[in-house]
C-alpha cells in the first residue's frame, strides 16, 4: 500500500494560543492514509495584556491555510467550512498540482467562546478526504494608556486599544465610566480618545474604564489617575540634618480634593535610601499644607518622590536651600 501525506500549515494573522504544534490525523482509509500537521504560533501583543470576556468576539478571524501537495499526483480542493461560524475560501475548486502549493483565505466568524475550527475536504483521485484543523481562540485586549490628569470638570483620556492586534471599527466601540457611557471624542487607527465629567466622579471611579464592542463588555481597563496640581514647600529654607528628625512644611496647591484633616503619607529616595514620612494635611482653601518629619542618614541636598492621600498620588520635590 501506498503511503503519502499531505503537509497542512496554517499560519495565523491573529493572535490564537499560545505556541505549540497540534499533530492532526485524518480517519485512516486502505487507499490513502494521510497524516497532517498544523502548527499554531502567536503573535506577540504590547504589554499590558488584558484579557476580554470569555463571550467577546464581534469580528471575524482571518486565517491563511497553506495545502502543500506532496501525493505525486494532482489534487483539488474540493470544499472548505468551519466547524463553528460562516467561511470563505478562495481560490475554490482549484488543482493543485503534484509538488505545489495553495493558499486558501478562511474567515473565521466564532459563535462559541474560546475554541474555533476549520476543516478542509481535499478531492483526489482515489477519493475526497478532509483536514481538521482545530485550536483555542484567545480574544484578548491589548491596552496601553498615557496617565490621566483631571481637570476642574472635564478631563480627555487618550489611550491606545487593540483587540487581538486588530483595529476595532469606530463606530461599534463605548466605554463606560462607573455604570454609565462615556463622551467618545475620536478614535484614530487604535488610538481612543474620550472625555469624562470629572466634577461627580471620584478618583477611585476614575481609575476603572470598561470598553464595549458591539453588545460585549471588555476587561476593564485600569489607568493610573494623578490629580492636576503640584507641591511645594512653603518655608523660605529647608535644612535637612543627618541623623536628627527634620521638619518640613508641604503646601500643595492645584486641584485639591475636598479633605479635613486627612492622613498624608509619602517617601522620598535619596541615593539608595527611601525616606517615609505622614503628615496631616489640611484644607486651607484652595490650599493645603503638612508639616511633615523626615530623618536621614546620608548627606541632604535634595530628593525626588511620591506622596498619597487616598486614592490618589502626587509628585514630590524637596531641595535644600
Amino acid at each position: 500500500m501506498k503511503v503519502a501525506s499531505v503537509l497542512v500549515a496554517i499560519l495565523l494573522a491573529t493572535p490564537v494560543c499560545s505556541e505549540e504544534t497540534i499533530k492532526l490525523s485524518v480517519a485512516e482509509r486502505d487507499e490513502l492514509p494521510m497524516l497532517g500537521e498544523v502548527s499554531i504560533t502567536e503573535f506577540p501583543a504590547p504589554p499590558p495584556v488584558l484579557e476580554a470576556a470569555d463571550s467577546f468576539v464581534d469580528e471575524t478571524i482571518t486565517t491563511r491555510v497553506r495545502v502543500n501537495n506532496q501525493l505525486g499526483h494532482s489534487i483539488t480542493i474540493q470544499t472548505l467550512k468551519t466547524t463553528c461560524g460562516c467561511t470563505a475560501a478562495y481560490p475554490r475548486d482549484s488543482i493543485i498540482a503534484s509538488g505545489e502549493s495553495t493558499e486558501l483565505l478562511v474567515k473565521i466568524a466564532i459563535s462559541k467562546p474560546n475554541e474555533f475550527g476549520v476543516q478542509v475536504v481535499i478531492k483526489t483521485d482515489n477519493g475526497s478526504y478532509p483536514f481538521k484543523i482545530q485550536g483555542v481562540s484567545q480574544t484578548r485586549v491589548s491596552a496601553v494608556q498615557s496617565i490621566l490628569e483631571l481637570d476642574k470638570d472635564k478631563t480627555s483620556v487618550p489611550f491606545a486599544l487593540r483587540v487581538n492586534d486588530r483595529s476595532i471599527n469606530p463606530k461599534s466601540l463605548r466605554l463606560r465610566v462607573a455604570g454609565r457611557e462615556a463622551d467618545r471624542t475620536s478614535i484614530e487607527g487604535d488610538v481612543v480618545s474620550f472625555t469624562v465629567a470629572t466634577a461627580s466622579l471620584s478618583a477611585q471611579v476614575l481609575n476603572r474604564f470598561i470598553p464595549w464592542v458591539g453588545k460585549k463588555e471588555l476587561t476593564p481597563i485600569e489607568i493610573k489617575v494623578v490629580r492636576k496640581g503640584f507641591v511645594r514647600l512653603a518655608t523660605t529654607n529647608v535644612f535637612v540634618s543627618k541623623g536628627d528628625p527634620s521638619s518640613f512644611r508641604l503646601l500643595m496647591i492645584g486641584d485639591i480634593p475636598s479633605v479635613t484633616d486627612s492622613e498624608l503619607k509619602g517617601s522620598l529616595e535619596l541615593a539608595s535610601e527611601t525616606l517615609e514620612f505622614n503628615a496631616i494635611l489640611s484644607k486651607r482653601g484652595r490650599a493645603a499644607v503638612a508639616d511633615c518629619t523626615i530623618v536621614t542618614e546620608r548627606p541632604f541636598d535634595g530628593a525626588n518622590g511620591t506622596m498619597t492621600l487616598g486614592d490618589m498620588q502626587f509628585m514630590v520635590n524637596l531641595r535644600d536651600r
